[in-house]
């Protein structure tokens, strides 16, 4: 089963995102980025597409159960919450993909650190918003992996941050929060969703623009 969440906030990013990424396109700078990852233009704009597209797409994983007191007069009344949790298309599936084929062409041990050191940088800026999910500031994911690539890789400091957002934030902000779902009060929860979709695509782009 698939849930296609639409929603405003997403909407908005996403028209912004495509303002942003024709105008670089038009200028020469996308294809320029994705070639230092390793990838052609041509790819370049169908992941860019497919992200967009994907960002809609949650397929669902598990189900978890929670169950809270709630107090109503003299009355305590048990309540029981299941929260799905899912994985989202274009901001966790693509951008592992991503990586996982971008770790072939670098020395994957030369990218732990900066991806351990990430996911803990990211699991101190996530907050958990009610009704949303886990979020971090976009800016933070690609600022951290930019920085740690060039200081623990510099020779691929490109492919090395663009792994080291995706990872670092997946596993900072969405895994390592997992056990606070039921703060989040919502029936779904994304991994890769719109409280961290953001901050992924960013690292994609600057990741390679600023190295």
């Amino acid at each position: 089963m698939i849930f296609i969440p639409f929603g405003i906030v997403l909407f908005l990013l996403i028209l912004l995102f495509s303002g942003i990424f024709f105008t670089l396109w038009i200028l020469g700078l996308i294809p320029f980025a994705f070639t230092k990852l390793g990838i052609s233009s041509q790819t370049a704009i169908f992941l860019y597409l497919a992200t967009l597209l994907g960002s809609f797409i949650n397929i669902p994983l598990a189900k978890q159960t929670s169950y809270t007191l709630r107090r109503t007069f003299w009355f305590v009344i048990p309540e029981v919450q299941e929260t799905i949790v899912g994985i989202n298309v274009g901001g966790a599936i693509i951008p592992l993909a991503i990586s996982l084929y971008l770790l072939t062409k670098i020395n994957p041990l030369q990218c732990l650190i900066p991806v351990l050191l990430t996911a803990f940088i990211c699991k101190s800026f996530t907050r958990v918003v009610p009704g949303r999910g886990f979020v971090i500031p976009a800016l933070i994911p690609p600022i951290v992996a930019i920085l740690l690539a060039y200081l623990f890789y510099p020779e691929a400091s490109a492919a090395c941050a663009y792994v080291t957002g995706t990872l670092g934030t997946l596993i900072g902000t969405d895994l390592m929060n997992l056990h606070k779902i039921k703060q989040i009060k919502s029936t779904f929860v994304s991994i890769g969703g719109a409280g961290v979709f953001d901050g992924i695509f960013l690292t994609g782009i600057l990741s390679a623009l600023l190295v």
